[in-house]
């Protein structure tokens, strides 16, 4: 497993954004989104002895590296596209993140996501092979909790979500769920209530 040390991160996500600036009309709110995501990574990961501020950082800013395939090409999929560009750059850890970011359950079905539905179908193969690790779960929670590049509570960002997309009102109920578990894990693991720690202050208790 690899994922390229802070350096070097910088300089791929500074000459992605060179291009995402050239093609996608709100790069900078993709820009503060990345920052926010690798923010609440970092945040949750120092409060967790056993993980890596470094790496949650890297993985959280590279998160959503698939972004500008998908904005150019409407049949690609983000999460599906960052994989395979991560993956041939050698760095797998970032790859398998830019893919399980989307899907907090492994299990999920195809009909849940708005995604060209080979792509889904593709991402459900790949994670099937897969076991999340802590660093899966931990930006998939990062991500969970910003609305475009501001943190807000699981059920706002979810609500943002369901009117972007128009998603069933049982499809997010049932992501509702999920994100509550993510949470309810990392309280555990930061022994602490993370929109404490993260400072959010509409938390649904």
């Amino acid at each position: 497993m690899a994922y390229p040390a802070i350096a070097k991160a910088l300089e791929i996500y500074s000459d992605y954004m060179d291009e995402i600036r050239k093609t996608i009309k709100d790069s900078r709110a993709y820009d503060l989104h990345c920052i926010a995501v690798a923010y609440n990574a970092v945040t949750l990961a120092s409060n967790i002895p056993e993980m890596s501020t470094e790496k949650a950082f890297i993985l959280g800013l590279l998160h959503d590296y698939g972004e500008l395939t998908s904005a150019i090409d409407k049949t690609a999929f983000h999460g599906t596209a960052g994989y395979d560009l991560m993956t041939a750059m050698g760095y797998d850890e970032v790859a398998r993140i830019c893919l399980t970011h989307t899907f907090p359950n492994p299990n999920f079905e195809v009909t849940e996501y708005v995604y060209p539905q080979q792509e889904i179908l593709r991402a459900k193969s790949l994670i099937s092979t897969m076991q999340y690790d802590d660093y899966d779960k931990l930006i998939q929670l990062s991500d969970a909790l910003v609305r475009s590049y501001k943190n807000t509570t699981l059920r706002n960002r979810l609500i943002y979500v369901q009117e972007k997309y128009g998603i069933s009102t049982r499809a997010m109920q049932k992501k509702y769920r999920e994100a509550l578990r993510l949470k309810r894990y990392f309280d555990k693991k930061c022994q602490d209530d993370i929109y404490n720690i993260l400072g959010i202050n509409d938390a649904e208790l």
